[in-house]
C-alpha cells in the first residue's frame, strides 16, 4: 500500500515538474529580447519596425550588441539635442528633476530624469552673443532655447551634460 502511494505522488511530481519545464521554455521563447546597459536597466527592446524616423537602426543595434566589455574597448554615446525647455518640475517625491524638450512645432525631442542630489553634475551655461557664462539650474526658464550634450560612457559609467541656454 505505501509502495503504490510513493508510486503515485512520483507520477504526480513528476508531471508538474514536466509541466514546469515546458512553461519555461514556452515564455522564455515568446519573451522580447531587450538590450541591457550596464546597470541592467533596459535601453532599448528591437521590434521587427522601428519607426522611420529612429536615429537607430536594426544594424546598429546588432552591432552595438557585439561590442564586449574590455579594458581595450571604449563606447562613448553623445547625443546633441537642439530645441527648446519645454518643462522644467520636480518628479518622484522631489527626488529627481525632470527637463522636456520640444522642437518648434511643439513636437517632444527628449526627456532628462536626472537624481537630484546629483544635479551639481549637470553643467549650465548662458550663451549670448559671443559670451558664453556659467550658471545655474535656477537660471533657466521655460521657453529658453537649449542645446543639451549628452556624452556617456557606457563602459565607466560617466554621463556628462552640458545644457547650453541662447538668450
Amino acid at each position: 500500500m505505501f509502495n503504490k502511494i510513493l508510486t503515485v505522488l512520483f507520477v504526480i511530481l513528476f508531471i508538474v515538474v514536466i509541466g514546469e519545464v515546458g512553461y519555461f521554455f514556452y515564455s522564455s521563447k515568446n519573451q522580447p529580447k531587450t538590450l541591457v546597459s550596464p546597470k541592467n536597466q533596459p535601453i532599448l527592446s528591437p521590434s521587427p519596425s522601428l519607426p522611420k524616423n529612429a536615429l537607430l537602426t536594426e544594424a546598429n543595434i546588432r552591432y552595438l550588441s557585439n561590442i564586449t566589455r574590455n579594458k581595450n574597448q571604449k563606447l562613448i554615446i553623445k547625443t546633441e539635442t537642439n530645441g527648446f525647455l519645454k518643462e522644467i518640475s520636480e518628479y518622484t517625491d522631489k527626488r529627481y528633476v525632470l527637463f522636456k524638450i520640444i522642437d518648434e512645432q511643439g513636437t517632444q525631442l527628449m526627456s532628462y530624469l536626472w537624481p537630484k542630489e546629483k544635479t551639481d553634475d549637470l553643467n549650465f551655461y548662458l550663451v549670448e552673443g559671443d559670451i558664453q557664462t556659467s550658471i545655474s539650474m535656477q537660471d533657466v526658464k521655460v521657453n529658453d532655447k537649449l542645446r543639451v550634450i549628452d556624452v556617456d560612457d557606457v563602459r565607466d559609467h560617466i554621463v556628462t551634460i552640458d545644457v547650453f541656454v541662447y538668450r
